[in-house]
């Protein structure tokens, strides 16, 4: 098998755990729920990082792995690459929610509907990782987002439903600046890919290419909670499950940074 057909391994397992596990709670009963719930896990946060493991002397070797999903071509199909920063911030994120998933099992808040979100908030994690096409990165922080969101709600602790409300408007408002730059560097340099934008961006600079580029940056300052625009992150990650905060404060917040 080419290092290319696992190349999506890391964003498809996960959503294939979660699958099972929504599945499993709409149609089976709740012991066979726990035991899917066990599966879709390993799935979702185990078997990737044996990806990474049989992943790694390619990519120890300097290869950088691409890949286009569907097989469109690299003008018009969402683009994705693979190097050893990748690798590296790819381990660093299974790593922290694998070990948040199983500290939840004992402190919560567990459960199918906590566990297929979080599968669902790792594929996003992943997918921001190793995608090269902008408007692709902004679908995926978006997804990451929402999940986020969720999941920090997913408590009895006062305040915490306000507090992922609070962090939802931020972070929407700020990928709403985040979109409008998109547009602006497709409407420059007619392409979404980041090699594209990087041969062509230098030939169109201007006004109108500072404007977007700041756009992009402000909102991503945002989105990792860099000074002073960080009022949302003390209540988010305080009120958040210990598991969700873990996985907040370890990853979340620097996959965007990446």
């Amino acid at each position: 098998m080419k290092p290319e057909d696992l190349l999506f391994a890391p964003v498809v397992l996960p959503l294939i755990g979660a699958a099972l596990v929504i599945a499993a709670k709409a149609f089976l009963s709740r012991k066979v729920v726990k035991i899917v719930e066990y599966i879709g896990a390993f799935l979702g946060l185990g078997l990737p990082l044996m990806f990474f493991a049989i992943i790694y002397p390619t990519i120890s070797n300097g290869v950088v792995i691409y890949g286009i999903i569907g097989g469109w071509h690299e003008s018009v199909g969402i683009t994705y690459q693979f190097d050893g920063l990748a690798w590296l911030v790819n381990i660093l994120t299974y790593s922290v929610c694998a070990a948040a998933w199983i500290y939840s099992l004992d402190a919560g808040p567990e459960g199918p509907s906590f566990t297929s979100v979080f599968l669902i908030l790792t594929a996003a994690l992943s997918a921001t990782i190793i995608t090269s096409d902008i408007f692709n990165l902004f679908v995926c922080l978006a997804i990451v987002g929402i999940s986020s969101y969720i999941l920090v709600a997913s408590t009895d602790k006062p305040g915490a439903s306000l507090a992922a409300f609070n962090y939802l408007i931020i972070s929407a408002s700020a990928m709403v600046f985040f979109l409008i730059g998109v547009y602006g560097l497709y409407r420059i340099t007619g392409t979404l890919s980041y090699q594209g934008i990087t041969e062509t961006l230098p030939d169109h600079g201007g006004t109108s290419a500072i404007i977007s580029v700041a756009l992009i940056i402000a909102s991503t300052i945002i989105r990792v909670a860099i000074m002073p625009f960080s009022g949302w992150l003390p209540d988010a990650h305080a009120l958040a499950p210990h598991a969700v905060s873990a996985v907040l404060s370890g990853v979340l917040i620097k996959v965007p940074l990446f």
